[in-house]
């Protein structure tokens, strides 16, 4: 038997039970009227008793690697900040490009386990427009877009 549940933004609950692959009965018996509903039904597919999505997982961060958190505020006129997480003590760079992929600034530090920020201000970078962070550390690489009016 399968049991998907989805919670639509209002807090409707939509039940669907299911043990024949292909079949979907609603229970209680409601039908799907927000965009949320029937989108959530027309990714699902039942295969060997497994529900299976079409939309992309997300990848979680394992215990071992880097995590590069979104900056705040972005986009950003003249500071950001810049969070990260890392497992174990380690030195961090920083590397910012434009959009062309050139190299305009860099900075690195040793950090502690944990969640930590960087403070990017607008002379770390050339003018405004799009750029891209990565933040290289020994467990592995993680990057993010950033902007800057």
């Amino acid at each position: 038997m399968i049991r998907i549940i989805v919670i639509n933004q209002i807090g409707t609950k939509l039940e669907i039970n299911s043990s024949t692959p292909g079949h979907y009965p609603f229970s209680p018996p409601i039908v799907p009227n927000s965009f949320y509903e029937k989108a959530a039904l027309r990714r699902l597919h039942v295969r060997k008793m497994t529900a299976q999505s079409n939309v992309s997982p997300i990848n979680l961060p394992t215990e071992s690697s880097v995590e590069l958190l979104q900056n705040s505020p972005n986009p950003f006129i003249e500071m950001t900040l810049l969070w990260f997480r890392i497992p174990s003590n380690a030195n961090v760079l920083l590397r910012i490009f434009d959009a062309l992929g050139k190299e305009v600034s860099s900075k690195s530090g040793q950090y502690e386990t944990g969640e930590h920020h960087m403070i990017l201000h607008r002379s770390d970078f050339i003018e405004p427009g799009m750029y891209t962070c990565r933040l290289e550390t020994p467990f592995g690489t993680a990057s993010r877009k950033l902007m800057m009016y």
